[in-house]
């Protein structure tokens, strides 16, 4: 079904469908079925990105004026370490790994900000190699690489993340060494998370 051919009810009910789904796809995630996070990252492409056939499902319903949460600190340059804005490192493990922050973050402390920001905010930095993912870059790697496209800017800087490399990274104030595993599926979710529980708060 074509934008053109969605009266506003179906697309209000296609929202509901696309809400539903990523709830129990993330509670599948949660459940250490990984892979969901690709399909998280379809569904979050659908609402939030626009793109040269069509626009994004939150713009047609004027859904982007609305405030999103924000769980991730801010970049800190004079730290000099690359930086993982929206997970957080599990410990304990033989291999340290990365899990979205989830409500590790006290609520009434997250800061709400506009779509905009909220999408284009650098999440993940690494000065050393000139990379730094918003929102938005996360996702669409994700989900590219779940239909099979390919954009080289994206593949580039993924593939650094992806590199297991024992290096020190910061998530807050704590430096860890770690290998990159799952960075991009653990940041993922916690994008899902904060879309969801946006969504969700403002649409009650």
């Amino acid at each position: 079904m074509t934008d053109a051919l969605m009266t506003e009810q179906d697309l209000k009910d296609y929202l509901t469908e696309i809400l539903i789904f990523m709830n129990s796809s993330a509670d599948s995630f949660d459940n250490r079925c990984v892979g969901e996070a690709r399909r998280l990252a379809a569904c979050i492409r659908i609402l939030a990105e626009d793109t040269a056939q069509s626009r994004s499902l939150l713009g047609q319903l004027g859904l982007t004026n609305l405030f999103f949460y924000d769980d991730a600190p801010d970049y800190n340059p004079e730290l000099g370490l690359p930086f993982s804005g929206l997970a957080v490192v599990t410990l304990g493990g033989k291999t340290h790994k990365y899990a979205a922050r989830l409500d590790n973050n006290v609520r009434s402390k997250t800061r709400k900000v506009s779509f905009d920001q909220w999408w284009h905010k650098p999440v993940i930095v690494d000065e050393k190699r000139k990379m730094s993912l918003t929102r938005r870059d996360v996702t669409l790697a994700v989900a590219s690489a779940n239909i099979g496209e390919i954009n080289p800017k994206l593949t580039g800087a993924f593939e650094e993340l992806l590199r297991k490399e024992s290096r020190g990274w910061i998530t807050d104030s704590t430096v860890v060494p770690l290998d990159m595993i799952e960075i991009e599926y653990a940041s993922l979710r916690q994008i899902a998370f904060e879309l969801l529980n946006s969504l969700e708060d403002q649409l009650k």
